[in-house]
């Protein structure tokens, strides 16, 4: 791990990722604790949206082109 290139994002980009990891964890509490079925899918729809930009931000920061996007994302994260 110690060798991997890990780029250096800009104060701007550290606050952007920070801000929407911490929504993405308050989205991810509002999905457990939804009640109905329709408040279920809409947090869910949230967290979605959310993890999507996280995600972006990311693939950003690193420079990842659209071929290499797709081997990051065919590995399975464990949940």
């Amino acid at each position: 791990i110690e060798v991997l290139p890990v780029p250096d994002a800009s104060e701007e980009q550290r606050t952007a990722i920070e801000d929407l990891v911490g929504r993405t964890i308050q989205a991810a509490t509002a999905v457990q604790t939804a009640r109905t079925p329709a408040a279920i899918a809409t947090a869910q729809r949230g967290l979605d949206s959310l993890r999507a930009r996280v995600e972006a931000s990311v693939t950003a920061v690193f420079g990842l082109s659209e071929d290499e996007l797709a081997v990051v994302l065919s590995v399975p994260v464990p949940l």
